[in-house]
């Protein structure tokens, strides 16, 4: 779910402001992201939240991490 709601901010929402706010020069942008990088660190992410609500917020249910996220 990070992954795709951050494609959608900063791949569809943000992508002029990004475009008319960024330096332009040889070798800054690739042609195409490395995916496999992307997934292992939305995986890395996902697991610290994961450590962060279960082991230091003793939130064990969905219903209780749905409440405590939205906070």
């Amino acid at each position: 779910m990070y992954f795709l709601l951050s494609w959608l901010v900063y791949g569809i929402l943000l992508m002029d402001f990004y475009e008319m706010n960024s330096s332009q020069y040889e070798g800054l942008m690739k042609e195409m992201p490395d995916m496999l990088l992307m997934a292992l660190g939305g995986v890395v992410w996902a697991f610290f939240i994961v450590y962060v609500f279960q082991i230091i917020g003793n939130i064990r249910t969905a219903g209780k991490a749905l409440l405590q996220g939205l906070y």
